[in-house]
C-alpha cells in the first residue's frame, strides 16, 4: 500500500513459480510431463474506503500445450479473481521447445497481474 492506492496482487493461491529458457538449435525433444486442469476463485473484498482504480483485462492463452485463462470482475465491495490453467500430458519435437517457452512466459506474466485500489467513496 502506497498513500492513497492499493495494490492488489490478484493471484495470491496458484503462481507459476518460473519458466523454461529458449535454447537454441535444441537437438532433442521434450515432454510436457503432467496433465491436469486448475481451477481457482478469490473473492476479494474492498476495503472500507477503497475504490477500483484498475483491473487487468481477461487474459486467454491457448497453444497445443495448455490453456489458461484468468479473470477479474468487480461487483459491488468485491473482487472476484478466477484462473483456471489446463496443461497437455504429451511429447514434442525439439523445434517446438522455444513455443512452449514462450507459452510459459505468457502465463508467468499473467500469474503476476495486480489490480490498484484508491482512496474514495
Amino acid at each position: 500500500m502506497g498513500g492513497d492506492k492499493m495494490f492488489l496482487s490478484l493471484n495470491l493461491l496458484n503462481r507459476q513459480g518460473g519458466t523454461a529458457s529458449n535454447v537454441e538449435n535444441r537437438k532433442t525433444g521434450f515432454s510436457v510431463n503432467y496433465s491436469y486442469n486448475d481451477e481457482d476463485e478469490i473473492v476479494y473484498t474492498i476495503p472500507k474506503g477503497f475504490k477500483v482504480e484498475f483491473l487487468p483485462k481477461d487474459v486467454l492463452i491457448e497453444s497445443e500445450f495448455g490453456k489458461y485463462t484468468a479473470k477479474v470482475i468487480a461487483n459491488g465491495n468485491t473482487i472476484t479473481y478466477t484462473r483456471t490453467k489446463m496443461m497437455t500430458n504429451k511429447r514434442y519435437p525439439p523445434e517446438k521447445y522455444n513455443d512452449y517457452v514462450v507459452f510459459s512466459k505468457k502465463i508467468y506474466q499473467a500469474d503476476k497481474s495486480k489490480g490498484i485500489l484508491i482512496k474514495g467513496e
